[in-house]
């Protein structure tokens, strides 16, 4: 997806998590580690344990990202997946447009995967 002049000068893009709930840094000793740097795989995080391929690609198709490979992890009873795109900048752009998008009652978190 390319960015449009209009997308740039919309609020999507220029969100401010200063208090928000999902901003990684707000508390003292948070888990600054985990993170990578730009990459095709993007990690989806904070889903129910219902939540399925299909509606983690109807998701993103729904915001006009066509998805890759989809990889569903358990991981201490959480469920979270990876998700890849084609191109880098693809990743990039569904992660500023989808971070914290609902998906049913959840809102979904999403970092760049390590690998």
């Amino acid at each position: 997806k390319v960015i449009s002049k209009e997308d740039l000068s919309g609020s999507a893009l220029h969100r401010d998590y200063t208090n928000h709930r999902l901003h990684r840094f707000r508390r003292a000793g948070s888990h600054a580690y985990n993170f990578f740097p730009p990459g095709k795989v993007l990690h989806v995080s904070n889903l129910h344990p219902c939540t399925t391929e299909d509606d983690i690609e109807e998701l993103f198709m729904e915001r006009g990202f066509r998805c890759g490979r989809i990889k569903m992890l358990n991981i201490d009873k959480r469920t979270m997946a990876l998700v890849e795109f084609d191109t880098i900048d693809t990743a990039v752009t569904a992660l500023v447009l989808l971070h914290d998008a609902a998906l049913g009652q959840n809102h979904v978190k999403l970092s760049f995967s390590k690998g």
